[in-house]
């Protein structure tokens, strides 16, 4: 069964506030929801604690006219306890957040500034309160600029052939309803957004082309992701310098079934169209 840790009914309207920067937040809208959900065991084994993360839209209080995202985590009980009393789930309190969330924090603080990605706006780490899911455990909350336009995939994909060759082929709006030339554009700012946020000591990570956001009225884009960063502490990762066939890695491009990636990050655009792939 499919657990809702962030209901609208309890969620949307909430205000949220940020002490620091004296500014106060309204839920307006749940775009997207996650968990991560655990046994006291895997928890245990992984050393870390189960959680869920949701993303909303939200309104300065102050400001209406001043809309941003919020992206708030939370710990959640151990699988099988979650409707067990609050005494029970308050004994689970941790008040260490996941080391992939304090990454991902650090990255936004890096990527301030850069204009490819939503910029953190501010911060905070408390502690739920005792009518929570988890009383007195963890709660992250990541207030950072609206995203404008809309993803150039959506969750699905399709097999179509085409000279006697197969791709797989994202759905949604990049391949569907874009021409070549706005598609070729969009590669041209995705291959200077990757080169600008590896230089700012961050990874990509997961991303895929839903996490890619094309606005046509500004030829904008913006990439949305689970960001990573490297270098410093963070020695067990690191980037890979940019390559043409990223673009197949990404949904920007789409190689055939049959071959494998080359291996030659040389390649050009030309190239790679010669030996059948699909730009």
């Amino acid at each position: 069964m499919e657990l809702e840790y962030f209901p609208e009914s309890v969620w949307v309207g909430k205000r949220i506030d940020f002490p620091d920067a004296g500014s106060s937040w309204t839920l307006r809208e749940k775009l997207t929801e996650h968990s991560y959900r655990l046994s006291k065991k895997a928890a245990d084994e992984y050393e870390t604690t189960p959680s869920a993360g949701a993303t909303f839209k939200c309104q300065n209080l102050e400001n209406p006219a001043q809309e941003a995202l919020m992206k708030i985590h939370i710990q959640v009980p151990y699988s099988g306890t979650e409707f067990r009393p609050s005494s029970v789930r308050g004994t689970q309190a941790s008040p260490n957040i996941p080391e992939g969330l304090e990454e991902y924090i650090e990255a936004l603080r890096r990527l301030r500034g850069c204009k490819f990605t939503p910029n953190l706006l501010e911060h905070k780490v408390d502690v739920q309160e005792e009518d929570g899911l988890v009383p007195r455990g963890w709660s992250v909350y990541l207030l950072a600029t609206a995203v404008p336009g809309i993803p150039l995939a959506i969750e699905g994909s399709r097999y179509e052939n085409e000279n006697q060759l197969t791709f797989l082929v994202p759905d949604g709006e990049f391949w569907k309803n874009l021409d070549r030339p706005t598609r070729d554009e969009i590669r041209t700012q995705f291959e200077a957004a990757y080169n600008d946020i590896t230089a700012k000591g961050v990874l990509c990570g997961l991303a895929t082309l839903r996490d890619i956001y094309w606005d046509s009225s500004t030829n904008t884009l913006t990439i949305n992701t689970q960001f990573e960063p490297f270098g410093d502490k963070y020695v067990t990762k690191s980037p890979t310098p940019w390559s043409t066939q990223y673009f197949g890695v990404y949904g920007l491009a789409l190689r055939p079934q049959s071959l494998r990636f080359p291996y030659d990050p040389t390649m050009t655009v030309p190239q790679l169209e010669k030996i059948g792939w699909r730009f």
